[in-house]
């Protein structure tokens, strides 16, 4: 077959080509477009029958039909395969071409149809989703042209205007029309309405149909654009007959809700006092049981200390140490209820003074170092140096850190305990100071973690039982935590330890003010006052055996004591004789210590005389009510000797401060 001169010419078409021997049908000649199209080089397609390249078996009848010649021009859409497999949508048209020479051949263009049927394909399922969108819509949809012609509609407004299933399925347009017509209340006033939706092509409106069969319509129509014009009205009809009935019935309620108003709101008064009532009754009570509980206990405390100051035995030196051990253990914790009650009954107060971190972790590991040593424990103390200008509670934090490291010595049966501090965060006012305990303990599970620091809760009950305690100490802790802005939790795996950690936001401080001491226990001997020291002061204390341990205490001090069995004795002896200090106890038959301040400062010795409130209340509402009444101090029994030297101390004239 010799080919024309022209064949080039076919490379310059845009439609994919080839040229078909109508003897062998194998492909002799392709233009470039062809080799693109299916993605093979030139030399690849030539000489391969052009029914290879068809991926439809039905193009073996097409072959047949161009080879029989009985038509010189030849149209079909067929599919193509691609080199990598895939395939291409195209319409094939077969010209034959009669050569100069007499011979034949066939011109096959193949135009690429993938974006037209990708389009058609994109159409067919739009309208899909736009069929079922409009299925399955809750409200019933009506779209009519620009003459009130129905055009379409959905099942749903079938549904609401009860079509019947003829009318369904003839879509009569006149036949539903009227039957809507004849389906409302108010026929006359929907025919007006329509009249004026149809004169007002793009009106949008909304109204409300009442239907016979006793449904209640929301209709809403729009018009519908096309190109920017309208081509007609979309007609919106909802069911809102429960809506309707719930106005009404709101109506109803509505017309007693004044009365049901002035009732509710009597019964949440009454409600609100009887809460009040009972939280002032709680805390009554709680600062009630805070004196009936304290006041024994310094009894306790007190003669223990005096006993051991007569001269004992060995042995009764041991059962005294038992009793005093014992005796501040009952003390820590009546303390730690009193703490939880005060927190949640939101009247704990935080101190703001200065703090340094470092004497308070010192101070912890000293009040601790025996306990740890008896348990043959390394005790370690690992502080970043903070700054000197911090202002938070020092004795709180100092509490919170005790609680943690207590437990960890108390938990570990070998290893280490490791105090440390750290800055966890700093900010434009303060820094956030995290405080960890880390102990080669017993560990905790996980399951158990989550109730650890809920109130009156440990690990396991079995804890309890070979341990002791209450469970308070980790509630107080994440109590105290949150107070200071931080938080607290716990790192451990059973058999591997833990680490109970707390963070609290310290304020930043002027760089005058001094980091408040930290009170430690460091025993209940007492420290005498200096001869220059000694003078008379009236100690109010209606306890008789309290009484006799604060005058022997005093006294041996150094100081010369004058008592008073209540408030009423007190400001009588007060009003004859300038004493340089007043002990005053403020819960006492007759006259309480509040009356007697106020009594005593109202007389000519009492204006200046310093008077300290000694109290077993330990709520920061009754060292209010002392400060109110006159008083310059206050310390709650059962109180250490040494706190108490160091009050008077301070406020006696002239006196060691």
């Amino acid at each position: 077959m010799t080919l024309p001169a022209w064949l080039p010419l076919i490379e310059g078409l845009a439609n994919a080509v080839w040229i078909v021997d109508p003897a062998s049908l194998r492909v002799v000649a392709v233009n470039q477009a062809a080799t693109d199209l299916l993605g093979v080089p030139a030399a690849t397609l030539v000489g391969k029958a052009a029914l290879d390249l068809a991926a439809t078996p039905e193009d073996v009848f097409f072959w047949e039909e161009v080879a029989r010649g009985q038509s010189d021009r030849i149209r079909s859409e067929t599919l193509l395969v691609r080199a990598d497999g895939s395939t291409v949508h195209v319409e094939r048209t077969v010209s034959r071409i009669t050569l100069a020479d007499g011979e034949s051949i066939f011109v096959v263009d193949l135009r690429d149809q993938s974006a037209e049927r990708r389009t058609e394909a994109d159409l067919e399922r739009l309208l899909a989703e736009l069929r079922a969108t409009l299925e399955s819509t809750a409200d019933g949809i009506l779209v009519t042209d620009m003459h009130g012609a129905i055009r379409n509609y959905n099942r749903r407004f079938a549904e609401l205007w009860n079509l019947p299933h003829d009318l369904v399925i003839r879509r009569d347009d006149a036949a539903i029309q009227k039957w809507m017509a004849q389906g409302v209340l108010d026929p006359a006033t929907y025919a007006d309405r329509l009249a004026a939706i149809a004169a007002e092509p793009l009106m949008e409106t909304s109204d409300v149909l009442s239907l016979r069969s006793g449904s209640t319509l929301e209709r809403v129509t729009l018009p519908q654009y096309a190109r920017g014009r309208p081509i007609g009205r979309v007609f919106s009809f909802r069911d809102i007959t429960n809506l309707k009935q719930a106005e009404r019935s709101l109506r109803e309620a509505n017309e007693n809700l004044e009365a049901r108003v002035v009732e509710r709101t009597a019964e949440l008064v009454i409600a609100k006092n009887q809460a009040e009532a009972a939280s002032i009754a709680k805390s009554a009570f709680l600062a009630n049981m805070s004196h009936e509980i304290r006041t024994p206990m310094n009894a306790i405390i007190g003669m223990t200390s005096l006993l051991r100051r007569s001269g004992v035995t060995p042995k009764q030196e041991e059962r005294l140490d038992k009793i005093g051990a014992a005796s501040e253990h009952l003390l820590d914790i009546i303390n730690a209820i009193l703490d939880i009650s005060k927190i949640e009954a939101g009247k704990f107060e935080l101190e703001q003074t200065a703090v340094d971190v470092g004497a308070i972790t010192s101070n912890v590991a000293s009040m601790l170092f025996e306990r740890a040593q008896a348990k043959k424990l390394k005790l370690i103390v690992e502080t970043q140096q903070l700054s000197d200008h911090l202002l938070g509670d020092p004795t709180r934090l100092q509490q919170a850190l005790l609680n943690y490291a207590t437990n960890a010595i108390k938990f570990t049966e070998r290893g280490t305990v490791v105090l440390r501090t750290r800055v966890q965060d700093e900010f434009a006012d303060g820094v956030l100071v995290r405080f960890e305990v880390q102990d080669t303990g017993i560990g905790i599970d996980a399951q158990a973690v989550a109730r650890l620091f809920a109130t009156f809760e440990q690990a396991d009950n079995s804890t309890t039982r070979k341990y002791g305690g209450t469970g308070l100490g980790l509630a107080i802790t994440r109590r105290l935590a949150e107070l200071m802005g931080g938080s607290a939790g716990v790192d451990s795996e059973p058999g591997a330890g833990s680490t109970f950690w707390f963070t609290a936001h310290l304020a930043k401080g002027r760089p005058e003010a001094a980091a408040a001491p930290v009170a430690r226990d460091e025993g209940s001997g007492g420290v005498p006052l200096a001869e220059a020291d000694r003078r008379r002061i009236l100690l109010v204390e209606d306890d008789p055996m309290n009484r006799e341990i604060a005058v022997v205490v005093l006294e041996d001090a150094g100081l010369i004591v004058d008592a008073a069995a209540d408030g009423d004795i007190a400001v009588e002896m007060a009003a004859g004789h300038p004493y340089a200090l007043i002990l005053m106890d403020i819960q006492m038959p007759v006259m309480g210590g509040i009356e007697a301040t106020k009594r005593i400062r109202a007389s000519a010795n009492g204006a200046t005389v310093p008077i300290v409130a000694v109290t077993a209340n330990a709520f920061s509402e009754d060292k209010a009510r002392c400060f109110a009444a006159g008083m310059n101090d206050f310390i709650s029994k059962p109180f250490n000797p040494d706190k108490l030297f160091a009050i008077i101390r301070k406020w006696l004239p002239d006196g060691d401060a």
